[in-house]
């Protein structure tokens, strides 16, 4: 695992699983999910050197939120990762739903914000 690539890497995994929608890492476009590196990583040592880390990182959607459709949309985003997430782990790591999905921001052009939270586990090779 390159861990600098980290964020880029989750985006990969979830734009190769083909949702339906663009996932891009830490910026928001129209039409796309934001990926969010959050705080609060933890890494867990075993007695043979191994470690697991974990990193928190939420999966950001805005969209209009004057238009019942748009919110369905990307409530169902949700649904469709939970179900990515069940079905088909990526090998290199492990993903978990942490918080279902909820309304963050609602912004004053009308447009609202949703947040799911996840976390990433991965093992880190030992040095040695």
């Amino acid at each position: 695992m390159i861990e600098y690539r980290i964020p880029q890497t989750l985006c990969e995994y979830f734009n190769q699983a083909g949702l339906g929608m663009r996932f891009v890492p830490e910026t928001w476009r129209d039409d796309c999910a934001s990926l969010w590196m959050t705080s609060g990583g933890s890494e867990k040592t075993y007695v043979d050197g191994s470690k697991i880390v974990s990193l928190p990182f939420e999966v950001r959607i805005r969209c209009d939120g004057r238009s019942v459709g748009a919110r369905m949309r990307a409530m169902d985003m949700y649904v469709q990762i939970a179900n990515q997430l069940a079905y088909r782990q990526p090998d290199e790591f492990g993903i978990e739903v942490t918080s279902p999905p909820f309304k963050s921001a609602i912004y004053e052009n009308g447009d609202e914000e949703y947040r799911g939270s996840y976390v990433m586990r991965y093992q880190r090779e030992k040095k040695e």
